[in-house]
């Protein structure tokens, strides 16, 4: 019997945002009572690695500030400390991802660890022909990968591209392909 290696530990953290965006009972959408309903609907993110839920906020990120995102640095900064964790996945709305990626880079510094994705999407989780799935999978990816080659930094993960967090911006309001990062390539792009 061959030795496999373990999966690795994730954390998954939830700040809120479209990616969150579930049924509210009254025909329209709003944020999921939990991380573990999102979770639960792309289960591939378990079946890759050992994950762990925590939920920061569940708000718009449009609603976000500079507490808020001094807040969400903190938490990732903590569960980096901890050494519990291969790599930090942050759910997080497109309208100002960039923003709390960008504190966050700075708040974790140059000698970060692990990797820590941050990801959203143009569409719910519910929603017909949504990009959120595509979206944390490929986090997840990018984590797995990262890990392997011993890469750690803060990057946004948003349809096919890794950028570097703290040098990424949003470029679109609908399209897909919503970040962009103009002074530099990205890091990679996902081609499956």
């Amino acid at each position: 019997m061959k030795n496999r290696k373990p999966k690795p530990r994730v954390l998954i953290i939830e700040c809120g945002g479209t990616i969150t965006m579930m049924p509210d009972g009254h025909g329209g959408l709003g944020p999921a009572k939990t991380i573990r309903n999102i979770a639960r609907m792309v289960p591939t993110l378990t079946e890759w690695a050992h994950v762990e839920l925590m939920q920061l906020e569940n708000r718009d990120s449009t609603d976000l500030n500079p507490t808020h995102r001094t807040k969400f640095s903190l938490a990732i900064a903590d569960a980096v400390e901890s050494k519990k964790y291969d790599g930090i996945i942050v759910t997080h709305g497109t309208d100002t991802m960039a923003y709390s990626a960008t504190a966050a880079a700075f708040v974790l510094g140059k000698d970060l660890p692990i990797p820590v994705v941050f990801t959203g999407s143009q569409l719910p989780l519910v929603h017909f022909g949504t990009d959120a799935r595509f979206n944390l999978e490929n986090a997840m990816k990018t984590i797995l990968e990262a890990h392997a080659r011993g890469v750690a930094e803060v990057m946004i993960v948003f349809n096919k591209r890794v950028l570097r967090g703290a040098r990424a911006i949003k470029v679109e309001d609908v399209d897909f392909l919503a970040f962009n990062s103009p002074s530099l390539p990205p890091l990679a792009t996902i081609s499956a």
